[in-house]
């Protein structure tokens, strides 16, 4: 089966994102939006059903995160590839809805959750000299993002959008990509605790920082601060291991200047390995649906993100909840 029409369902912000990389790579793409105003260049529905009528060969659910469980069902009893922004839902059981009705297909179509930082060409490269070897075995992740709410949707009231409601926003759900890398890159999840809070700073009911901390099946611990109050752009992990220490640090947006620098006592005092100017983002939605079409080529070689999109989600809602 040829992968070339998709469907797009919600476009706002990362809705678009997605349907220009789609466009960018010769894609033919449709969306569903019952609420936006806008006027696109390509054929809009009115609701789902009527987008599903159009036999897209696959999904993209862009809505707000509270509208994931139902939609997500709908398409996954169709038969049809599916992918999910993150998070893959705002409860631990809408999600455990979402994998019923994916466990319950005989031949279930894949379901990718999105995890677009996993493409960041830093993390990518802190996985490469993890899995070289250049530290030996993880010990302690710290990881930390930190950016002005206000300047993450320029033109838009930030007290509109998703990250600022009480239900299917906040900080720890917006920044799940964070809980995922620390996963990706440390080993599968086990306990997780924390705090979290409404500073007060921003007109907003959701918490706006939180703090957590996660001890891995492995007995690796990972530390993860976020929070939406850094007026300038700050992002970074630093990976601690038995023979050295991996530091990536970014700031500012448009350009993300990164560097990755590489300590291991005297034999490297310090170094820089690798450093870039990067643009917006692009790039990692480009190389995600690059690996996307990968997987969807090679079904046989394809690992479902689903679990693993909720396992991150299930390590959020514990933090979240308390």
């Amino acid at each position: 089966m040829k992968l070339e029409k998709h469907l797009i369902v919600g476009l706002g912000s990362i809705g678009k994102k997605h349907a220009q990389v789609l466009r960018d790579h010769e894609q033919i793409i449709a969306g569903v939006d019952p609420y936006s105003k806008e006027k696109f260049e390509f054929e809009c529905f009115s609701s789902l059903d009527q987008g599903l009528d159009w036999q897209p060969d696959m999904v993209w659910l862009c809505t707000p995160t509270q509208n994931h469980a139902i939609d997500a069902c709908t398409i996954i009893e169709k038969g049809i590839p599916l992918f999910i922004e993150k998070p893959v839902a705002h409860t631990l059981a809408h999600a455990h809805q979402i994998l019923a009705a994916y466990e319950q297909q005989n031949r279930p179509s894949p379901v990718w959750v999105g995890c677009n930082m996993r493409y960041h060409p830093a993390v990518r490269e802190l996985k490469r000299q993890l899995e070289q070897g250049r530290i030996g075995a993880p010990l302690i992740i710290k990881i930390h993002f930190s950016h002005w709410l206000p300047n993450m949707r320029p033109g838009t009231d930030y007290r509109r959008t998703y990250a600022a409601q009480k239900e299917g926003g906040g900080i720890i759900l917006d920044d799940i990509h964070d809980i995922d890398l620390a996963c990706w890159l440390a080993g599968s999840g086990g306990t997780a605790a924390g705090c979290h809070a409404s500073s007060g700073a921003l007109e907003m009911a959701a918490e706006d920082v939180a703090f957590i901390a996660i001890r891995h099946d492995n007995r690796v611990m990972s530390m993860i601060h976020m929070d939406y109050l850094r007026q300038n752009k700050s992002r970074g992990i630093e990976i601690i291991g038995r023979d050295g220490t991996l530091e990536w640090r970014s700031l500012g947006k448009n350009p993300e200047e990164a560097v990755i620098k590489l300590f291991k006592g005297n034999e490297t005092p310090e170094k820089v390995i690798w450093k870039a100017s990067l643009s917006p983002g692009g790039d990692m939605f480009d190389r995600q649906f690059k690996a996307i079409q990968e997987q969807f080529n090679n079904p046989e070689n394809f690992k479902t993100g689903l679990s693993q999109g909720i396992d991150a989600l299930a390590l959020a809602m514990k933090v979240k909840t308390q």
